[in-house]
């Protein structure tokens, strides 16, 4: 007797490829398989002083140029540089509990860690997804020859989210930044000599220098959550392109 099909979309390939994804994006992450439990607090306190230092620069300027008082320059100075630098010391703390927790429970690995590195082996996270994904593959019912179809979808579905999850922030900026060269021209118009209007452009240019290495720095933050699904796509894809390379199981 034939087996009656309840869903031909169920039993087919194109739902064994959402099944592929979610597993990859809840037990693959770099921070499920590189992260130990020190490795992850270190890192999320790295992430709090680089918040506190951007959100210092964020508010900490605007009262800066608006008051122009050497003591909103010498707090907002004092906090950032204290932030960033514990940022940095528990990121490296992070980066160097990681490779501990790699060496200890993957020692097969350990000739893919650099010396002295400045952050997580992403070698060793991609061989430890190629091997997984290699092994199981038929866990998800998947053959060798769609493959090539994954990473068609995958690819196209990750460019789709990313578009639409960064388009907000694009119109956000087109708004704001108008916004803030009016600002800037406002506080040109109050100067009254030339030496006044000399030393704010270089405090401008002091700042701003400041203020956008860490909005660069903070925006690695906003992408990791505006774009964590988008990134875990193209990341499937590039292990499958790798996976494409092994032998036929």
């Amino acid at each position: 007797m034939s087996k009656i099909v309840e869903s031909h979309y169920l039993e087919s390939k194109y739902n064994n490829r959402d099944k592929l994804f979610t597993h990859f994006k809840a037990h693959m992450t770099a921070r499920k398989l590189l992260l130990d439990r020190n490795a992850d607090k270190y890192l999320r306190y790295s992430v709090r002083f680089l918040i506190i230092a951007t959100l210092g620069l964020l508010i900490g300027v605007p009262l800066f140029l608006i008051y122009m008082s050497a003591i909103y320059f010498i707090i907002i100075f004092l906090v950032v540089i204290f932030c960033f630098l514990m940022s940095l010391l528990f990121a490296s703390k992070s980066v160097k509990a990681s490779n501990e927790y790699i060496i200890s429970k993957y020692p097969y690995y350990r000739n893919l860690i650099i010396k002295k590195p400045k952050t997580y082996s992403k070698e060793v996270l991609t061989a430890l997804r190629c091997d997984e994904i290699y092994k199981n593959i038929n866990t998800w019912e998947i053959k060798y020859i769609d493959i090539d179809d994954l990473i068609e979808y995958y690819d196209v579905k990750g460019e789709d989210l990313k578009n639409s999850k960064w388009y907000p922030i694009t119109l956000w900026s087109l708004i704001i930044f108008p916004v803030y060269g009016e600002f800037i021209a406002s506080l040109y118009s109050k100067t009254t000599t030339v030496i006044a209007s000399s030393v704010l452009f270089l405090v401008l240019i002091f700042l701003g220098t400041i203020l956008f290495w860490f909005i660069n720095k903070f925006r690695l933050i906003i992408s990791a959550f505006l774009l964590f699904e988008s990134d875990n796509y193209k990341e499937l894809v590039d292990i499958l392109k790798i996976i494409k390379t092994f032998p036929k199981s």
